[in-house]
């Protein structure tokens, strides 16, 4: 979109934004509507001005700010991150189990005026897609001041918006006439905030080492600001050139399997697709066993969580067979806490010419010398050494994220694994897309549409054709073997592909790795949820929905039920034990509850899985005989379940 069109467009919702009554009672006119989308206002670290000119990439001359005071919004903090999320107090309020305060319903922050396309641009950058720019009104605490690189009057600029001591709210009717602005409104799941409200003073104190650098603590303007002071954040962004934040979750988003890897035409060609093993390798072994498996003729896929819950020995077995097999998987949810505390472990080694590794060895001779008995809790005891830890060692302490546990399994287990085998988690994407099945493989689900639009939104890609002039240079297809003249002679095979690559990529939550890896539920407020007990199952929302598909001629979404221009595709997942083998038309749960004492399981697919009778004939007479279940798979094919009895691991 270019620049005029974008202007028009943040005008158009700005005055879709203001009622006919508010644009009467606050005076505001089409000029100054202009004027309001060059104003914004920030409440997090960008609230103050260096900060600001560091992201705009320019002096900010041609700025004016002023403290500000947005209402009836909450800050919260984003569980896992440090920086915050501002949203309505009419949907934060059911984190509370009490009313909040007037001030507590308030969010002090800056607003500034006289902002640019091009910064405007590369605020957007700046925030990313967590966050919906969004007109909001707010009131002026302070006049306005003009930005400038004087010292001296940057310092009167700085203590207007950052005192050190913050004056009580006046009431209400004591404020100043609202000033239309935007701001940064938090999008996603309100079940990714925390119930505590965010501040500058904790921020700076316990989390600023993350962003200002990894030799922080050894400058001296930084050693300042550990101070309890709100002014202390001013030295923190003058540090925040040395920004070195950490990717400790190192996400690969998706990989395609071709129907040439797969080799399901070639007799004697088998995928054999195993549910969540959880380290449980005795039953591996003899899963595949039962099933006569080749790695010479076999393609081994699993569904992710292929260690950690079960015995720690066996989750480096089957791990160390994985990695040195270059198994094709998913990332599950326990995987990604490996990879984590790997890629923290590595990180905290390297500080500060090994000091943090030094650290590192003396806590973890210490835990072994006390858990001798091995009946010691990990929460506890850690919160422990934090407590009474020399003040030299408590910036180590509080480099462990919030929520992670030390000496968990995931913990022992990235401690012991290889490089390789580490190598070989990193390399595991969160989806897998076999096209020429039109399946996909995934740790806890997907949706087959975003919940918080209608089903027929043309942003719902099951709702129209796909538009293959994007999605043919689409770099996800990357493996997808189309012909060069695909977009000027497309066939229902390239549109069914299209469709399901725009399934993966544009639906919001299908490109969220929380989503992909816990999900297993949506609530009734169209949030996803980790609880299986709380609103609707995903499998029943996929299900429900595929099944309205009416293949690409003559369907209309006049009709009702609603029929849709598409064609069904599978998802193959785990991670819902509770349910057990949970087989449906169109989704295939294989988490059969090993780690629990209850059954592993592998679906195979052959060349025979799209032909019934052969799938049938070839079950009553092959090895398997009397040992596999026939399932409906596909458009009119089948597959095969086989499954082993597991002993409950006992920790």
């Amino acid at each position: 979109m270019i620049a005029v069109e974008r202007k028009e467009h943040r005008e158009r919702n700005l005055n879709d934004h203001l009622t006919e009554k508010q644009a009467e009672e606050y005076q505001v006119s089409d000029l100054n509507l202009r004027q309001a989308m060059s104003s914004a206002f920030f409440y997090g670290t960008l609230l103050h001005p260096k900060i600001l000119k560091r992201v705009i990439g320019n002096d900010g001359g041609h700025l004016e700010v002023c403290p500000a005071v947005l209402m009836d919004h909450t800050r919260h903090h984003i569980k896992h991150a440090d920086y915050p999320a501002v949203i309505p107090y009419e949907k934060s309020s059911k984190l509370f189990e009490r009313d909040l305060s007037y001030e507590e319903r308030s969010v002090r922050g800056t607003l500034v005026t006289g902002l640019t396309k091009s910064d405007i641009d590369l605020l957007d950058i700046f925030e990313g897609d967590e966050y919906t720019r969004t007109p909001v009104s707010v009131h002026p605490l302070a006049p306005f001041k003009p930005l400038s690189s004087s010292e001296a009057q940057m310092d009167e600029v700085e203590s207007s918006v950052a005192p050190p001591t913050v004056p009580q709210l006046p009431p209400i009717s004591e404020l100043a006439p609202v000033v239309f602005a935007e701001t940064y409104i938090w999008t996603l799941r309100v079940s990714d905030l925390k119930k505590s409200l965010w501040s500058y003073e904790t921020f700076i104190k316990e989390n600023a080492w993350k962003w200002v650098g990894t030799n922080a603590e050894e400058n001296e303007d930084y050693k300042e600001a550990s101070g309890t002071s709100f002014r202390s954040i001013l030295i923190f962004l003058i540090l925040l050139e040395n920004v070195s934040r950490q990717d400790f979750s190192q996400y690969a988003h998706v990989r395609n399997i071709s129907a040439e890897e797969l080799s399901l035409d070639n007799p004697g060609k088998r995928a054999l697709i195993v549910g969540d093993i959880h380290g449980m390798n005795r039953a591996l072994v003899a899963l595949l066993e039962k099933v006569s498996y080749s790695s010479k003729t076999d393609t081994l896929i699993h569904t992710g969580d292929i260690c950690s819950k079960g015995p720690h020995a066996g989750s480096l077995s089957v791990l160390s067979f994985m990695a040195s097999n270059n198994i094709t998987g998913v990332r599950g949810n326990h995987d990604q806490k490996v990879i984590e505390w790997r890629a923290w472990l590595d990180w905290v080694k390297g500080l500060e010419k090994g000091k943090g590794g030094k650290w590192l060895d003396e806590v973890e001779a210490l835990w072994e010398k006390e858990n001798e008995s091995d009946d010691l809790d990990e929460e506890k005891w850690v919160e422990k050494q934090k407590q009474k830890a020399k003040r030299k060692d408590r910036k180590w302490w509080k480099r462990i994220p919030d929520g992670w546990t030390m000496f968990s399994d995931h913990y022992r287990i990235a401690r012991a694994m290889s490089s390789a085998e580490y190598a070989y988690l990193r390399s595991l994407p969160l989806i897998l897309h076999l096209p020429s099945e039109h399946a996909f493989l995934v740790h806890a689900g997907l949706l087959p549409y975003d919940p918080t639009r209608s089903l027929t939104n043309r942003r719902q890609p099951l709702a129209h054709l796909p538009s293959l002039s994007q999605t043919l240079t689409d770099p996800s297809l990357l493996g997808l073997d189309w012909p060069s003249n695909a977009r000027l002679r497309p066939t229902v095979p390239i549109y069914r592909q299209a469709q399901e690559v725009n399934i993966i990529n544009d639906i919001a939550q299908n490109r969220d790795p929380w989503v992909l890896l816990n999900m297993r539920g949506v609530s009734e407020d169209n949030t996803v949820s980790r609880d299986s007990h709380e609103g609707t199952p995903w499998a029943e929302i996929w299900n429900g929905m595929v099944s309205r598909c009416g293949g690409y001629k003559n369907v209309s979404s006049q009709q009702k039920p609603i029929i849709l221009p598409c064609h069904p595709a599978t998802v193959i997942y785990g991670h819902t034990a509770s349910r057990g083998l949970d087989v449906n038309r169109w989704t295939i749960g294989l988490d059969s509850g090993c780690v629990y004492g209850r059954r592993l399981t592998v679906m195979i697919l052959d060349a025979a899985h799209q032909h019934r009778n052969d799938v049938v004939r070839r079950a009553a007479n092959d090895d398997l005989k009397g040992k596999s279940d026939v399932i409906d798979f596909g458009d009119d094919g089948h597959a095969r379940l086989v499954s082993v009895d597991c002993i409950k691991h006992k920790k």
